[in-house]
C-alpha cells in the first residue's frame, strides 16, 4: 500500500511539473516572472517545443567612435552641422578626453569610480593620469551589448520574448542621446505586433548618481513603427532621486511578439540595434525603424552598433519553427 502511494504521488508531482495550464513548468534554466506568467495562463495550449537563441556579448569602445570621427575630413564634418570650434575639438579630441578624465580622477573616490563601472587597473590607471597617457584608449566608456530571445511554440499561441539589455562600464564621453532598438521580420511565419504587455513594462534604464549615490529607474516609451520598436533616452540625467548628474548603467528593455494561432514553419529574424551618439551636445539626430532595418538622419554622427558575421555582413537572431 506503501509503495502503492509512493508511486501515485510521484506521478501526480510529475504531472505538475509538465501541465503548462497548472504552473510550475521550468522551460529556461533562468526562466523570469514573464515565462512563468503565460506558462501557467494555459494560453499556449500544449507546449509543443521551445528554446533560446543568445549573441555573444560585445564590447565597443568609444575610442573607436572617435577615431572615426576625427578620420573625417573638414567637408564632411561641416555637412554634418560641425562649427570650427566642435571641428578642432574633434580633430584634437585626445586633449579633450584627458581633461575630462582628469577631472574624473579629481572628483570621485574608489568607491564613487568602482559603481562607475571602472576595475581596479582602471582606476590605478586614472590614479597615475598625468605620469601614463598612454591608457587614455583603456578608459573610455565600454558599452557590453548581449541580445537574447527565448521562445516556446504552442498549439494555440508561440511567443517569443527579446530581450534587448545593454549596460556601460566607466563614465561615456559623450553623454548624449542613444538608441536601442530591434527589428523582425518573419516568412511565411507571421507575428503581430507586440501586445499589451509591453505598456506595463515599458523600456527602463537604470541610471547611477554620484551625489545622491543611490540609483534612479527612469522609465521611457517605445517608438511603435510596424514589426519594430525603439527607445531613445539620454546617457545622463539630471532627473534623479537626489541631486547630481547620473550615468544610464543597464537596461531592462523587452519585447514579446505572438503567433496567435496553431503552429506553422518558417523562420522568424530578428535584428537587434543599438546607437550611440558620438556628436556634440548642441546637434541631434532622428531615428526610425523601416521594417527591419534603422533609418538614421545625416545631420548629425552616430555609431550603429550590429552583430557582424565572418564577411562582414548583418549578423541576425533566427529562429527556425518546424
Amino acid at each position: 500500500m506503501n509503495k502503492f502511494f509512493s508511486i501515485s504521488l510521484l506521478f501526480f508531482v510529475l504531472c505538475l511539473m509538465v501541465s503548462p495550464v497548472m504552473g510550475g513548468v521550468q522551460l529556461f534554466e533562468d526562466q523570469d516572472e514573464r515565462w512563468d506568467e503565460i506558462i501557467a495562463s494555459g494560453s499556449l495550449g500544449e507546449i509543443l517545443d521551445w528554446g533560446s537563441v543568445e549573441m555573444e556579448p560585445v564590447s565597443y569602445s568609444e575610442y573607436e567612435s572617435l577615431i572615426k570621427l576625427s578620420n573625417k575630413s573638414i567637408n564632411d564634418l561641416q555637412s554634418e552641422g560641425y562649427d570650427s570650434k566642435e571641428i578642432n575639438e574633434i580633430y584634437n579630441f585626445e586633449d579633450e578626453v584627458l581633461l575630462k578624465l582628469q577631472e574624473i580622477n579629481s572628483s570621485y573616490s574608489n568607491e564613487e569610480l568602482i559603481e562607475f563601472g571602472y576595475s581596479s587597473d582602471q582606476i590605478s590607471m586614472l590614479r597615475d593620469l598625468n605620469n601614463n597617457t598612454a591608457s587614455l584608449t583603456s578608459l573610455f566608456g565600454q558599452l557590453t551589448w548581449a541580445p537574447r530571445a527565448t521562445w516556446v511554440q504552442g498549439s494555440s499561441d508561440t511567443v517569443v520574448i527579446i530581450d534587448l539589455n545593454h549596460s556601460w562600464s566607466g563614465i561615456p564621453y559623450y553623454a548624449g542621446n542613444d538608441v536601442v532598438a530591434v527589428g523582425w521580420e518573419s516568412q511565411p511565419y507571421a507575428f503581430s505586433t507586440p501586445v499589451s504587455f509591453e505598456s506595463n513594462h515599458p523600456p527602463q534604464i537604470d541610471y547611477w548618481s554620484e551625489a545622491s549615490r543611490r540609483w534612479t529607474f527612469l522609465e521611457y516609451n517605445w517608438s511603435i513603427p510596424s514589426y519594430a520598436r525603439f527607445v531613445k533616452f539620454p546617457l545622463s540625467s539630471t532627473n534623479l532621486t537626489g541631486s547630481g548628474i547620473g550615468y544610464a548603467k543597464e537596461s531592462n528593455n523587452t519585447i514579446e511578439i505572438h503567433s496567435y494561432g496553431p503552429p506553422r514553419t518558417g523562420t522568424l529574424k530578428i535584428n537587434p540595434i543599438y546607437v550611440h551618439q558620438i556628436q556634440q551636445l548642441s546637434l541631434d539626430y532622428s531615428f526610425t525603424m523601416t521594417g527591419i532595418s534603422p533609418s538614421i538622419s545625416t545631420v548629425a554622427d552616430t555609431d550603429v552598433y550590429r552583430f557582424k558575421d565572418s564577411q562582414g555582413n548583418d549578423s541576425l537572431i533566427e529562429i527556425t519553427f518546424s
